[in-house]
């Protein structure tokens, strides 16, 4: 959660270092912390990831099944109130509960799958019908780049050619 909660304070530090300027009017890469509370939804997330993981971090050593079930419905229901803060939280949570199987614990593999059970009761029968979720990991930093402050209006040119013809060389 801090490196998605100041990386827009990372985005000004790389252009005042590389361009020796600092603009305000710079779009954030992913979000920064003047945005936590934009959607309400977004700073109930946060809340609820907070909540559960002081849960999870104040019995690590003697956690009760009840505790770990509701840890689990805690972090399932994030997608529902804001899914780009639920699925990088549950593709984290699952490195989380790989790195403890590692060392032989599974209580974060249970509460893992527990979390992701309820996320798939939550978010399948109410989205399937309507849209589905797009996942567009490199529209992010294309439309980032693509800033005017950035000087680097050609970026967009590169990225059609590249996707037309297949040439990497098309960014370089």
């Amino acid at each position: 959660m801090f490196f998605v909660y100041f990386s827009g304070d990372a985005v000004l530090w790389f252009l005042a270092l590389t361009q020796h300027k600092i603009s305000m009017s710079l779009g954030w890469l992913f979000e920064d912390g003047t945005n936590f509370m934009d959607t309400p939804g977004r700073g109930v997330a946060v809340v609820i990831v907070f909540a559960g993981l002081l849960l999870l971090f104040k019995n690590k050593e003697k956690i009760s099944w009840r505790n770990v079930f509701i840890i689990g419905l805690l972090f399932g229901s994030l997608v529902e109130f804001k899914i780009y803060i639920g699925i990088p939280f549950l593709i984290g949570l699952f490195g989380f509960s790989v790195f403890h199987v590692l060392k032989k614990k599974l209580i974060p593999l249970v509460i893992f799958i527990v979390a992701s059970v309820f996320t798939a009761l939550q978010f399948l029968p109410f989205s399937s019908s309507g849209s589905n979720l797009f996942f567009l990991p490199f529209d992010i930093p294309r439309e980032f780049m693509a800033q005017s402050i950035l000087a680097s209006s050609y970026f967009d040119l590169r990225w059609t050619i590249y996707f037309q013809h297949h040439r990497l060389s098309a960014f370089t």
